[in-house]
C-alpha cells in the first residue's frame, strides 16, 4: 500500500457516498471515451477555450485533449471539456473500507490508512465526521476536501 488511494484489497469497487463524491478522483488525466463525454453547444461543438461559454462552464467541469497533447504553441487549442459519463448508483450495506478513524473500537481491520468497519459503524464515523467538519467550517470559514471520503468495496 504505497499510497493513501492505493486499495486496501486486491479486488473490489472504489465508490463514494453519493452527495460526497469528489470529482478529481472520479476522472483521469486524458479523455477516456467508455466513462467520459465532451461537453458541446446547442449546435453540438465541442467548447474549448474559444468558446463564449468556455468561462462560465469552465468550473462544472473537465479540460482534456481531443487527441495526443499536440507540442505547438497553440496546444490549448486541441483542448475541449469533458464530463463524466453519469455513474452507476447501487445500494450496499454490507463491510465498507474508508480512512475515518475516529473512534477506533468501530475498526474490524486497519491497513495502511484505510479502516474495515460494518456499515451501521461506517454511518456513524460519517456522521460525526461531518459534524466536525461542520463545525471547523462555521468557526474558520474554509471548506474542506473531501478526497478522503472515498470507500472502497472489496469483492
Amino acid at each position: 500500500m504505497p499510497d493513501f488511494h492505493s486499495p486496501p484489497a486486491r479486488k473490489g469497487i472504489y465508490a463514494f457516498v453519493q452527495g460526497f463524491e469528489e470529482k478529481f478522483l472520479l476522472s483521469s488525466s486524458e479523455f477516456r471515451p467508455h466513462r467520459m463525454e465532451w461537453v458541446k453547444d446547442k449546435n453540438g461543438n465541442k467548447i474549448n477555450h474559444l468558446h463564449p461559454d468556455f468561462d462560465h462552464l469552465f468550473d462544472k467541469y473537465f479540460c482534456r485533449y481531443d487527441k495526443e497533447r499536440p507540442d505547438d504553441e497553440n496546444h490549448f487549442d486541441f483542448q475541449f471539456l469533458c464530463k463524466n459519463k453519469k455513474r452507476k448508483l447501487f445500494v450496499y450495506q454490507g463491510d465498507i473500507w474508508h480512512h475515518l478513524n475516529s473512534i477506533p473500537y468501530l475498526y474490524k481491520e486497519e491497513k495502511g490508512s484505510w479502516y474495515l468497519s460494518s456499515f451501521d459503524d461506517y454511518v456513524e464515523l460519517l456522521k460525526k465526521e461531518m459534524h466536525v467538519r461542520s463545525m471547523q467550517k462555521r468557526k474558520h470559514g474554509v471548506g474542506f476536501c473531501i478526497d478522503y471520503l472515498e470507500i472502497f468495496i472489496e469483492i
